[in-house]
């Protein structure tokens, strides 16, 4: 006889057994679960096994973490409504953001200015700042000399190692010598393009993306090909098909892992087909990760460049988002490109600063990095359920909202007659700054869509102002 399948390992078959209480109704919807140290007990489960569980389940949006109350099954209504697959022109672009750019950059210095969209920018009390100023001293009086040295090379062997050493858990297995140490992801990605592309060229990204990528692809004077994305699952592989097929692209500039602004993260077996197109066709794919670390779910979601066997991924990432943003310390693992990228660094700005780079790698080697990853992730998750909460209540009736399960921003799609630039406008004049959606297209599209920011400490006062928002939204609608 054949050997039986083996079972799943035990937090899968825990989290399978409360999934099904949960579609059951055994368990209804806003009813607080045990706690975890209950589950251990009742499950006769490791603790580890239990946290496990939950947080898968947390991942497939069934329970939510609520601080200092426990575990809670989500409101059923809080898992419908969610955005459909985008459909953005066939053809490529050459828009211009500058100006909505530069109105976002603009909000970010009143500081008064309640943050919920301008910019996926984090409280500064997310941040180990204490602990980052300690270290520097510390690293200041070992290496004092560091001060007078002319900083030459592709970074530290030091922080280029632990970089390395965390790759291991991303799924990937990058060796240190081909980490290049950045100023943040936005020069890391800038370079990688410069090194594959020559003006003119057509990049393929998600729709919506970043309105960075999109400014720094505009900025070389390339074309963008916006390709349709699913709000949970990525880039649609199969509209990438027809656009490599009608369109000669020559670079991909994507999010597998938290895609900023729709949250999605692709499956592994899309990121294996995708790394499978890119080696096909010839085409690199620049990987920009930078919200990776911050996932909600058991593991963290495994890079592109885990799936990539001919150095056709460059991947690029940052401590921006995750340890402080005031130091803008990045990296890129460039594959068969590294050498180009790393000439291109040298002839830009020389190096990056080391007396950072030495902070970050001792807070790495230290614990300090994971443990505050974590605490962060718990924040995060609690502020995203807070505020899909506050949308579901004070958001006009037809309003859809992505359920990501990383990172900290929210796509908001309303009825078709709101327009997001004319409700960004009306927000701003209350001091409340949001994303609007065209901010997110070279094309100008997604004008009833916008970001929301749940990077915020999440008190009544932003709450408030999410939901005046919604307020201001049904107003457009004549409904307020």
């Amino acid at each position: 006889m054949p050997d039986s399948a083996p079972l799943p390992p035990l937090y899968k078959q825990l989290a399978a057994r409360l999934r099904k209480s949960i579609e059951s109704g055994t368990l209804r919807s806003g009813e607080k679960l045990a706690s975890l140290r209950e589950v251990t007990l009742q499950q006769k489960v490791s603790l580890a096994t239990a946290i496990h569980a939950y947080r898968l389940l947390e991942e497939q949006g069934l329970i939510e973490a609520r601080p200092q109350a426990g575990y809670f099954v989500v409101d059923s209504k809080m898992q419908l409504q969610e955005p459909g697959v985008t459909r953005p022109p066939a053809s490529p672009s050459t828009g211009s953001l500058a100006e909505l750019s530069a109105e976002v950059f603009a909000s970010l210095a009143n500081p008064d200015l309640i943050p919920l969209g301008s910019a996926a920018c984090l409280n500064g009390d997310m941040f180990p700042v204490e602990t980052i100023r300690r270290t520097a001293g510390r690293v200041l009086r070992q290496k004092g000399a560091l001060l007078a040295e002319y900083p030459f090379g592709a970074g530290i062997e030091d922080l280029r190692r632990q970089i390395g050493k965390r790759s291991l858990a991303m799924g990937a297995s990058i060796p240190w010598r081909d980490i290049l140490v950045t100023n943040g992801a936005t020069e890391a990605i800038s370079l990688c393009l410069r090194a594959v592309t020559q003006p003119g060229d057509i990049v393929v990204t998600e729709s919506p993306t970043y309105f960075g990528i999109l400014q720094g692809i505009e900025m070389l004077g390339l074309r963008v090909l916006e390709v349709p994305t699913d709000p949970r699952d990525g880039l649609s592989l199969d509209a990438l098909k027809v656009a490599l097929k009608r369109n000669k692209v020559k670079a991909m500039v994507l999010m597998p892992n938290a895609q900023n602004p729709l949250g999605s993260i692709m499956p592994d077996d899309a990121k294996r087909e995708l790394a499978a197109l890119s080696s096909r066709h010839g085409i690199p794919v620049i990987e920009d990760d930078i919200y990776g670390d911050l996932y909600f779910g058991a593991a963290r979601p495994r890079l592109l460049r885990a799936f990539d066997e001919e150095g056709m991924v460059l991947t690029c990432s940052s401590f921006s988002k995750t340890i402080t943003p005031g130091m803008r310390l990045g990296w890129a693992a460039a594959g068969k490109f590294h050498e180009r990228v790393e000439l291109l660094k040298r002839t830009t700005n020389v190096t990056t600063d080391r007396l950072q780079q030495h902070v970050v790698a001792e807070l790495m080697r230290a614990g300090v990095y994971e443990r505050h990853l974590a605490s962060m992730r718990r924040v995060l998750s609690a502020n995203l359920v807070a505020a899909r909460r506050t949308i579901l209540e004070s958001f006009p009736t037809g309003t859809r909202v992505t359920n990501p399960t990383a990172g900290y921003v929210l796509w908001v799609e309303f009825p078709k007659r709101v327009d997001s630039l004319r409700l960004a406008t009306d927000a701003r004049a209350e001091n409340i700054s949001i994303g609007p959606g065209p901010l997110f297209s070279a094309t100008g599209d997604f004008r009833n869509c916008m970001r929301v920011n749940c990077g915020v400490r999440w008190t009544g006062k932003v709450e408030r102002a999410l939901g005046r928002v919604g307020a201001l939204a049904a107003k457009q609608l004549g409904k307020a």
